[in-house]
């Protein structure tokens, strides 16, 4: 069974828990939802050192550290109704992310990006709140952070 906490240390990677039976590191943003898979485990009876080492050399975590950092994951065929707040003509999708990244008046979750034309649509909603929909031209792009990182 695990003891008590002994020591909690931000690093620039994240934190390092040190415990009788082992450690644990995390990422140390405030604020940021820690989905399981970006958690480690070291069983054993551990030094501080060791878990520190541990934490610095790990390259297995898989979130961005700030909203500009969240890549955007391509649903192509798809589209999310009803939700749009910004509209662009005769832009790349690349132009249309960073328009996204860059927006300023709401925080910009996903685009939808319209091929034949080049239009795109800005929204603050994802596949959390709406449905997708099914359209061969469209293809949805959404941000994979967790939300509370904005």
């Amino acid at each position: 069974m695990l003891t008590t906490l002994l020591l909690t240390t931000f690093l620039s990677l994240g934190a390092v828990s040190a415990l009788e039976a082992g450690c644990r590191w995390a990422d140390g943003v405030p604020e940021y939802s820690i989905p399981e898979r970006n958690n480690k485990k070291i069983t054993g009876k551990v030094t501080e050192d060791q878990c520190k080492a541990a934490c610095e050399g790990e390259t297995d975590f898989t979130y961005p550290r700030n909203k500009d950092e969240c890549p955007f994951v391509k649903i192509p065929g798809t589209y999310l109704p009803g939700r749009n707040l910004f509209f662009m003509k005769n832009v790349s999708p690349e132009d249309c992310i960073a328009r996204c990244k860059s927006e300023t008046t709401f925080h910009c979750r996903t685009i939808d990006y319209h091929r034949a034309n080049r239009n795109c649509n800005l929204a603050i909603a994802d596949r959390n709140d709406v449905v997708l929909t099914v359209h061969a031209g469209l293809d949805h792009y959404e941000r994979t952070c967790d939300r509370k990182i904005f």
